[in-house]
């Protein structure tokens, strides 16, 4: 297969920027632990073990991905890095009925082993019966991770960058910056394909409302040029295949101001296909923050300081993207597309302070601060597809 590419990139950025002092983190922010989970997944039947079971690790009670894995050939597996509370364990594998592990409790720095886990084969025998089953939300397979975000309602709002907050091997930081494997370098591909924008900012650009599944891939090929880079995110969209118009709009809200819509059109007649959707979202992130301090002076009197007050960080992303997808013949294919997109973001604290002297030297001193930052941006790319499949000899 022969691909040809362009990707134009135009970066506009305006962002006089003031010191913003730290403030607490906000909801949903992975916490990293050092609490171990062993156990091994077997079949009661057979005695044998099961290899390549799923093993997804939920957080009571919100029932948050915390942690999965897949086990070995020995059906052994291992969750690392795990933070102390309550938990559940789902395992899952084809052809075997899901088991679940219930009130699991770690503590800080617990080294805990469930044992044998046994996972009962499911037997179906219904001639002329078609049996059909949702995907799960989260898939662990030997080379990936798969989130299917058209499974779960919860991540149907904001952008691909909130449907990861929850994902293993994935870190999302106050102001919505992504790191996988605790770097932010990581290749972005959309439907397999390279995306022109890099990294985070590639994942703000596409609305969660529009993903079919994510991939994450922490070990990739030599193809990829994976050197100096944490591994590849990989986003497939939603695919509209029946001939015609059709269209799809989404509209969500949230708590702390969070907005978001998106609206996709699709034309497809015969082999070609034409789409173009707009998209908006916005959000915040509201904190406070305490200080006390005291000095203690040479002549024996004590200097005192108290703060309290309030940070938001606001965001808005907007963006309309368009493209074809042409098959010219049965071998060759071409891929347009284009997206012009900008955000623009806001900071703001408000603080009260308080400054006295033990003994009573002087009076109360009281005061306010605030800091201020605004930041805006502006990009457009464009690509160009094209393959040809040779076929297989023999």
């Amino acid at each position: 297969m022969i691909k040809i590419r362009l990707g134009f990139i135009l970066p506009v950025i305006l962002s006089p920027v003031w010191s913003l002092l730290s403030a607490q983190p906000a909801p949903g922010i992975s916490v990293r632990g050092t609490g171990l989970l062993t156990g091994e997944i077997w079949n009661p039947h057979d005695s044998a073990p099961v290899e390549y079971a799923n093993v997804v690790l939920y957080r009571l009670p919100d029932s948050a991905i915390v942690n999965g894995t897949v086990t070995d050939r020995q059906g052994r597996f291992t969750l690392a890095q795990l933070p102390p509370g309550r938990y559940y364990l789902e395992v899952s594998f084809i052809g075997f009925r899901t088991n679940r592990v219930r009130n699991i409790q770690l503590a800080p720095d617990a080294r805990l082993d469930l044992g044998r886990i046994p996972l009962e084969p499911a037997v179906i025998s219904m001639p002329g019966v078609e049996a059909t089953a949702e995907k799960p939300k989260m898939e662990f397979k030997i080379d990936r991770r798969v989130i299917n975000v058209a499974q779960n309602p919860a991540l149907q709002t904001g952008t691909a960058v909130d449907a990861l907050e929850n994902a293993p091997s994935v870190k999302v930081d106050l102001e919505g910056n992504v790191s996988l494997r605790g770097l932010s370098s990581f290749t972005v591909l959309i439907d397999g394909r390279p995306s022109p924008l890099e990294g985070t900012d590639a994942l703000r650009q596409i609305p969660a409302s529009t993903i079919d599944r994510i991939e994450i891939v922490t070990n990739p090929s030599v193809k990829y040029d994976p050197e100096g880079r944490a591994g590849i995110i990989n986003v497939i969209l939603k695919k509209q295949r029946p001939s015609g118009i059709s269209g799809m709009l989404n509209l969500n809200a949230g708590t702390s101001g969070q907005l978001g819509s998106s609206l996709l059109l699709s034309l497809r007649n015969g082999t070609s296909t034409f789409f173009i959707s707009p998209n908006f979202n916005q959000g915040g992130f509201p904190g406070t923050r305490e200080m006390t301090s005291w000095i203690l002076n040479p002549g024996g009197d004590t200097a005192h300081r108290t703060s309290a007050g309030t940070m938001l960080f606001q965001h808005r992303f907007y963006g309309l993207r368009g493209g074809a997808d042409l098959q010219l013949t049965p071998a060759d294919w071409l891929s347009l597309s284009g997206y012009f997109g900008g955000n623009a973001n806001k900071r703001g604290q408000r603080a009260d302070y308080k400054e006295w002297k033990t003994p009573a030297t002087a009076e109360t001193i009281s005061y306010q601060g605030a800091t201020a930052s605004t930041g805006s941006g502006a990009n457009f790319s464009a690509s160009l597809d094209a393959g040809h499949n040779f076929g297989k000899k023999g």
